[in-house]
């Protein structure tokens, strides 16, 4: 139950080698000249986000040291590139979900970017639990460092 400020100081603390090259690649999304407005109207959009998702960019941005817009829009990214890949990029993500008879819940994601060394190095396994670690939230999802769609799409 720690506050969602600080939920994920441990995990960006181990994978604070993988920043600066993560800058970089996210950076490569847009256009130079526009980075600047595109990661200000980016952190301005975290204050219409739930608050405890809200607080756990802030945490993350703070933790890390990088810029809230910047840590937004890696959060934003897929939802941008996926809405219309036929115009905008060709990049995505294939995604299954499958229960088991006993009620584990399987979630797959293929990560369709032209950064797999990157993602392969921030990619971790969370396992989302309350009250201490005694009630199980979810069956240990893939996450990553910088992408913190799976805790949402838990509850």
């Amino acid at each position: 139950d720690t506050p969602a400020s600080e939920r994920w100081n441990e995990v960006v603390h181990d994978h604070l080698s993988a920043i600066p090259e993560f800058v970089k690649v996210a950076q490569s999304y847009v256009p130079k000249q526009l980075l600047p407005i595109a990661f200000w109207i980016a952190g301005e959009l975290n204050r219409f986000f739930p608050e405890e998702y809200a607080d756990e960019i802030r945490g993350i941005a703070k933790a890390s040291g990088l810029p809230l817009g910047l840590v937004v829009s890696m959060n934003i990214l897929y939802d941008i590139l996926a809405f219309d890949r036929k115009h905008v990029f060709q990049l995505g993500c294939t995604s299954i979900v499958a229960q088991s008879e006993d009620g584990v819940i399987y979630h797959g994601r293929n990560l369709d970017y032209d950064m797999g060394d990157l993602l392969k190095n921030i990619t971790i396994l969370a396992d989302y639990t309350r009250g201490q670690g005694e009630e199980r939230v979810s069956p240990a999802p893939f996450s990553s460092v910088a992408y913190l769609k799976e805790l949402p799409s838990l509850r």
